[in-house]
């Protein structure tokens, strides 16, 4: 008989989180579970498309305001109308939690954490996780730091986190020929010597793409053949489009947008940035491994287990754009240790990051849940 899992998450627009729930909802064996998503935001839906063409049953459940109570009743009687065995958070655990705890046989609540939270939580935040993880089964994260972050924080979860790592669907990285790539450079006016970094990521504060402008603004002082691609979209556009002509940089970078063929950008990009502030697992390094690019990110949570120092890449300070750009140029005038290091990047994330493992894992854990709860 058919399981009933909801998942329920703040927004589909296109991000990690977002994206990985996609690539699991995909890969989940529905001759055994029946699916429901529930997307909370009206508006922040652009991925909602992608989900509405499995398998699945979407959810038309939203909140009316950031404290809309409503929604917590919505959920529990939806919840409780459908009979749904396992309640799966991601993002914001928040108010699924809550409408799962008022139902007299509740269902297995799993969270998921995918970043180490404490640059926006504050202490309120961490004191209703710790009451909250007292009726949660499981707490899922995708890296080892942030379970060693959460079990610090909230006392209650100790013994319930497991870390399932992100698995990265092998189609996405279709490669393109040597035409395609040199047509690609072509329009974007990167010469063949050039090389070529990039940055795929929201355009929000929490990248921190203005340490990378910075870096590249430096860069330029000594070395010029270089471009930079940032791929993404966000808030901050306007003002990272302001500093690149205040300073001169359109030569330097490209702003490619939002795009469903970030594959072909990956194919010609020799080394991948992420300066975030703060990180989960990095889906956007990943990716930049399995294409044989180094990498060079900021040693924030899950960054430091993806990325080993002067063998996959170079690990720096948040907010250091001159170590970024000491980085930046080591690369320009070593080109050879740009393939051995990317060698080396593909070969860990071939290993460690196979999709078949993540669903397989995911799903082992579902079916454990279940059975412990017949058995209780």
């Amino acid at each position: 008989m058919k399981k009933n899992l909801l998942f329920v998450i703040p927004q589909l627009d296109v991000g990690g989180a977002e994206t990985q729930l996609l690539n699991l909802v995909k890969g989940i064996d529905k001759s055994k579970f029946r699916i429901y998503v529930c997307n909370l935001s009206e508006n922040q839906n652009k991925l909602e498309k992608e989900f509405k063409k499995l398998d699945i049953n979407m959810v038309e459940i939203y909140k009316k305001s950031k404290y809309d109570i409503g929604v917590v009743f919505r959920l529990k009687k939806f919840i409780k109308d459908n009979n749904i065995d396992i309640v799966h958070s991601t993002l914001n655990n928040f108010w699924p939690r809550v409408a799962s705890i008022m139902i007299y046989k509740r269902p297995i609540l799993i969270a998921s954490e995918r970043s180490i939270d404490n640059w926006w939580k504050k202490k309120y935040h961490f004191l209703a996780d710790n009451f909250l993880a007292k009726f949660t089964d499981v707490m899922v994260c995708n890296s080892v730091k942030i379970k060693e972050f959460y079990e610090t924080k909230v006392p209650n979860l100790k013994g319930k986190i497991d870390v399932i790592y992100n698995g990265v669907l092998s189609e996405k990285f279709k490669t393109i020929s040597e035409d395609e790539k040199h047509e690609l450079k072509k329009q974007y006016k990167i010469d063949d010597d050039d090389i070529v970094f990039g940055i795929v990521a929201g355009l929000r504060d929490v990248k921190d793409h203005m340490t990378l402008l910075k870096a590249v603004n430096l860069l330029k002082n000594y070395n010029q053949n270089f471009k930079l691609l940032i791929i993404g979209d966000g808030k901050n556009r306007d003002k990272i489009n302001e500093y690149i002509k205040e300073n001169n940089l359109t030569n330097y970078i490209k702003m490619i947008g939002e795009t469903s063929d970030v594959y072909k950008f990956l194919n010609i990009i020799d080394i991948g940035i992420i300066c975030s502030i703060q990180e989960g697992l990095s889906n956007s390094i990943i990716e930049y491994m399995l294409c044989k690019s180094p990498v060079i990110a900021t040693n924030v949570g899950g960054n430091v287990e993806l990325v080993k120092d002067n063998e996959r890449g170079f690990l720096i300070n948040v907010g250091d754009f001159e170590e970024l750009s000491n980085k930046m140029l080591f690369f320009i005038k070593n080109k050879e240790i740009i393939k051995s290091y990317g060698e080396n990047s593909y070969k860990y994330a071939y290993e460690n990051f196979k999709y078949e493992n993540m669903i397989e894992s995911y799903e082992n854990l579902y079916e454990k849940l279940i059975d412990f709860r017949k058995n209780e």
